[in-house]
């Protein structure tokens, strides 16, 4: 893992998405599995990496159709909730949870190399992790090609074989013909 990574103090829980409805509450992005840090006084910050430029205090927090919903103190109404859109919501590393062996951080995987073993291929890279999604409760990976083309991936075991952090690599091995669907016979 490069040295900006380890040295990252801060890594990014969520994301205000937009505001519920008329009382000040915010719908939020969430990056991680649970919303247990969004308690008390939170790090925000108007983008994903470095120091917060300051803090606000949770007030309420509940899960709505599959996302977390927060009010934070002073914020009264859907106007002011709006200020909040794009917000992101920051932990220190110290309050994360500890992961097994198997897990990691988005905020850890976002830039790596990806390699793809396919069956009756060489190995070959394709691209860098440059976007992490879970619609449906499901993690999808957008990868990155150096042309430019995004390949999107679910990130199941099948289909994920190593992620090594220290390497800075995930190899995968793709579904027969997703790679030639996204980036044309090669």
């Amino acid at each position: 893992m490069s040295d900006k990574k380890n040295k990252q103090i801060y890594v990014a829980l969520g994301r205000v998405s937009k505001p519920h409805g008329v009382r000040g509450e915010v719908a939020v992005q969430l990056f991680a599995e649970t919303s247990e840090l969004l308690r008390g006084d939170v790090a925000v910050s108007r983008c994903d990496e470095g120091p917060p430029t300051g803090t606000m205090k949770v007030e309420t927090s509940r899960m709505h159709h599959q996302q977390v919903l927060l009010r934070f103190a002073g914020v009264e109404d859907r106007t002011m909730a709006e200020a909040l859109r794009g917000l992101y919501l920051l932990a220190t590393r110290e309050e994360l949870p500890e992961l097994s062996e198997e897990e990691a951080y988005i905020t850890d995987i976002m830039g790596l190399r990806v390699v793809a073993e396919e069956e009756g291929r060489a190995p070959r890279e394709i691209g860098v992790i440059t976007g992490v999604a879970a619609p449906a409760g499901q993690e999808l990976w957008t990868i990155t090609t150096p042309t430019g083309e995004e390949v999107l991936l679910p990130a199941v075991p099948e289909f994920v074989l190593d992620i090594d952090l220290t390497a800075e690599i995930a190899v995968i091995a793709p579904p027969p013909g997703l790679l030639d669907l996204y980036l044309g016979k090669r």
